[in-house]
């Protein structure tokens, strides 16, 4: 009887022993899909995020530019009416001028070379020769 007793404990033992194994073997499994389920959910979330940031950084962009062509429509039709005035038109070939008085001289103080027509003289005296009209004009008219 005590060897059948005994025959018993050591075959409930390792039933015991068994169904731990197994228990424990599968709550790893369920670890290691929770985990692979986690970091998967975490790769979509990181997209999702990156994906909103590029389409807000796009609308931002487009509404700078909207914002800055509608600036530039509204100083176009601000110089526009301006410009239809005598005052105006003296403004702005004053201003035209003065831009090409500049341009003359950018282009003498940045090159060691200038190609020319021949009459790149000619070019910088009568520019000039028109500002000088230009301001006296403009004077006189003041």
């Amino acid at each position: 009887m005590t060897a059948e007793r005994e025959k018993r404990s050591v075959i409930l033992t390792a039933e015991g022993v068994k169904t731990s194994a197994i228990t424990e073997a599968e709550g790893l499994k369920q670890a290691r899909v929770l985990d692979a389920e986690a970091a998967k959910a975490e790769q979509v979330l990181a997209a999702e995020a990156s994906k909103e940031a590029q389409i807000l950084e796009a609308q931002g962009k487009a509404a700078a530019i909207s914002l800055v062509a509608d600036a530039d429509a509204r100083a176009l039709e601000t110089i526009g009416k301006t410009a239809a005035t005598a005052e105006g038109a003296k403004a702005v070939t004053l201003t035209l001028a003065q831009d090409a008085i500049a341009a003359h001289k950018a282009i003498a103080s940045e090159s060691t070379v200038v190609l020319s027509d021949g009459k790149t003289s000619d070019n910088i005296s009568n520019t000039v020769a028109q500002a000088i009209a230009v301001s006296s004009t403009l004077n006189n008219a003041v």
